[in-house]
C-alpha cells in the first residue's frame, strides 16, 4: 500500500478524481437548487456564466498563491480549511432562506472549487509523467463524473439535494485533502532535491524566452476561440438538460470522450489539437444548423462527447507548456501556466454561453462571428503544430 501511495502518477490520480468528483458533485447540487428557485434564464446565466467566472476567479487566485509560496496551497495548513469552507458553503447554499444567499454561496463554492482544481492542475504537471498526464487526468476526470453519475441515479436525484449528500461531499473533501497532502510530500522533496542545482543553471536565451511567449499566446487565442465556439454551437438551457435528458445520464458521453482523448494524446500530442480542431468544426456546423430540427439527445450527445477531446485538449497543451519543477525559479513567467487550459477555456465557455443566449434569435450575426473565431482557431492550431515541429527538429539538432 505504501507503494502505490508513493507512485506519483497514482496519488496525482487521487487528487484529479477526488477533486474533481467533489466540486462536480457540489455543482450539480446547486443547479439543482437553482432549478428550484429561479427561471430558465436566470439559471442559465448564473450556472454557465457568471459561475464560471468565479471558478475561473478561483484558479488565478491559486496560481498566484503558489508563486508567492510555493507549495504552501499543498499543504495542510492550506487544504484543510478550504475544504472545510468549501462544505460549509455548500451546505449554505442548498438550504439558504433566501435567494441571495443561494446565489452567493453558490458563487463562493465555485470560487473555492477553482481553487481546489488549482491543486489537481499543479500536480498534474509537475509530478505526472509527460507521457502519462492525458491518461491520468483524462480516467481521473472520467472516474469522478461516473460516480457523480451512480449518485444522480440515487433517488432519481434527490440525494444530490439532500441534506445526507454534505456527509458524502464531507467524505470526499477529506480524502481529497489526504491526497493533497501525500503530493505535497512528493513537491518538497523535488523542489530541496532540486535546489540547488537550479542555483548553478544559466537562464534561457532571450530568443527562446520570446519564442515560448509566442507560443503561449497563440494557445490562449486557441482555447478561447474553440471554447467559445462549443458553446455557441451546443448552446442549452440549463433547465431543458436537468428537466429533459437528464444532465447525469449526459454525462457518460463525456466519460467516453475523456477516455479516448486521454488515451490518444499520450500516443501522440497533436492528437490533442486535432481533437479540439475536430470538436470546433463540429459546432460551428450546429451554428448553421441550429434552425434546423434535430433530436434533441443528438446534440447534447455529440457535445458532451466532443467535450471530453476540447478539455482533455486544453489542459494538456498548457501543462506541456510549464517548465520543471527543477527551473521553475528561474522561469517565473513560464512557470503559471499550469492552469491556464482550464482557466481560459472556463472564460471562454463563460463568453459562448452569454453570445449563445444574447444571439439565440439572430442567427446570421452568429453564424458570421462563429465563423472568425472558426478560421482563427484553425490558424493558432497550423501554427502550434508548425512551432512544436520546429522546436522537436531544434532539439534533434541540438543531440546531433
Amino acid at each position: 500500500m505504501k507503494g502505490i501511495l508513493k507512485n506519483r502518477n497514482f496519488i496525482s490520480f487521487l487528487y484529479v478524481f477526488f477533486g474533481f468528483l467533489l466540486t462536480s458533485v457540489g455543482y450539480i447540487s446547486w443547479v439543482y437548487h437553482l432549478e428550484e428557485i429561479g427561471t430558465a434564464w436566470s439559471v442559465d446565466v448564473l450556472a454557465m456564466v457568471i459561475a464560471y467566472v468565479f471558478q475561473a476567479v478561483g484558479i488565478v487566485a491559486y496560481t498566484v498563491l503558489m508563486r508567492i509560496k510555493p507549495g504552501y496551497p499543498l499543504r495542510k495548513i492550506f487544504i484543510v480549511p478550504v475544504c472545510i469552507l468549501y462544505i460549509f458553503f455548500l451546505f449554505s447554499s442548498m438550504f439558504a432562506a433566501y435567494i441571495t444567499g443561494t446565489f452567493f454561496f453558490g458563487f463562493m463554492i465555485n470560487l473555492l472549487g477553482g481553487v481546489l482544481l488549482g491543486g489537481c492542475f499543479y500536480c498534474l504537471t509537475h509530478l505526472v509523467d509527460y507521457d502519462k498526464r492525458g491518461t491520468v487526468f483524462g480516467v481521473g476526470y472520467a472516474a469522478s463524473t461516473l460516480v457523480m453519475w451512480l449518485f444522480s441515479l440515487i433517488g432519481h436525484g434527490s440525494f444530490l439535494k439532500s441534506t445526507f449528500s454534505i456527509i458524502v461531499n464531507a467524505l470526499i473533501a477529506l480524502f481529497l485533502a489526504f491526497a493533497a497532502m501525500t503530493c505535497s510530500k512528493e513537491y518538497f522533496n523535488d523542489f530541496f532535491k532540486n535546489f540547488a542545482r537550479d542555483q548553478e543553471r544559466k537562464k534561457y536565451p532571450i530568443e527562446r524566452r520570446h519564442r515560448n511567449i509566442r507560443i503561449i499566446v497563440i494557445s490562449v487565442i486557441f482555447v478561447l476561440c474553440s471554447s467559445m465556439i462549443m458553446k455557441m454551437g451546443f448552446f442549452f438551457p440549463v433547465s431543458d438538460i436537468v428537466k429533459g435528458v437528464g444532465l447525469e445520464y449526459l454525462s457518460l458521453f463525456f466519460v467516453s470522450g475523456l477516455l479516448l482523448s486521454g488515451f490518444l494524446i499520450d500516443q501522440k500530442r497533436v492528437f490533442g489539437t486535432f481533437g479540439v480542431l475536430f470538436a470546433t468544426l463540429t459546432a460551428f456546423v450546429m451554428i448553421i444548423l441550429q434552425k434546423e430540427t434535430l433530436p434533441g439527445m443528438i446534440p447534447m450527445a455529440l457535445y458532451y462527447f466532443l467535450y471530453g477531446f476540447v478539455v482533455l485538449g486544453r489542459v494538456i497543451l498548457f501543462t506541456d507548456h510549464c517548465r520543471p519543477l527543477r527551473e521553475e525559479r528561474r522561469s517565473k513567467f513560464q512557470a503559471g501556466y499550469f492552469a491556464f487550459g482550464w482557466l481560459i477555456g472556463r472564460i471562454g465557455d463563460s463568453l459562448g454561453t452569454q453570445l449563445g443566449i444574447a444571439l439565440s434569435e439572430q442567427k446570421y450575426v452568429m453564424v458570421g462571428l462563429a465563423a472568425v473565431l472558426c478560421i482563427a482557431t484553425v490558424f493558432c492550431a497550423v501554427r502550434l503544430i508548425m512551432l512544436k515541429k520546429e522546436e522537436k527538429d531544434n532539439a534533434l539538432k541540438g543531440r546531433n
